[in-house]
């Protein structure tokens, strides 16, 4: 944008460059990936669109988020005690990526699928990776993790 664009103001700019990666880059092209790899319009929409606005929030904070960053006393954050709502937290989310990759590498390598079912804890799975499981045991559509 700088270089084919530099005769623009920067607010332009800005402008031409958000429309430029939600063009290439953005949750279009995420969610042709997506459908190209098997997911249906239902788990895009329960699983992956929610996980993907959150993520977003932290890769592209907003001037919001900077602001109060800059204004933050992280004194109260430093600490060596256990916040254990966090630590789930992050872990839940941790397992719905896992569980997009997961269901995303059995859609495309199906022969797989077979190895997922003699799987010792597949049951397990559930808790986790609930896509995945669904796609193993081909169980009707379960509720997503986050």
């Amino acid at each position: 944008v700088d270089s084919r664009c530099s005769d623009e103001d920067l607010d332009r700019r800005i402008e031409l460059a958000r429309e430029l990666e939600e063009e290439r880059y953005g949750w279009r092209l995420v969610n042709s990936v997506l459908k190209d790899l098997g997911f249906s319009g239902n788990q895009i929409e329960k699983h992956v669109c929610p996980l993907w606005v959150y993520l977003n929030k932290h890769a592209h904070p907003s001037p919001l988020q900077f602001e109060e960053i800059a204004r933050a006393d992280f004194s109260i954050f430093v600490t060596d005690a256990f916040n254990k709502e966090l630590a789930v937290s992050l872990l839940r989310k941790t397992d719905a990526v896992f569980d997009l990759i997961h269901y995303a590498m059995l859609k495309s390598f199906s022969k797989a699928i077979g190895l997922g079912k003699k799987y010792k804890f597949l049951n397990e799975w559930r808790a986790h990776i609930p896509l995945t499981y669904s796609l193993v045991i081909s169980e009707p559509q379960i509720e997503p993790l986050f």
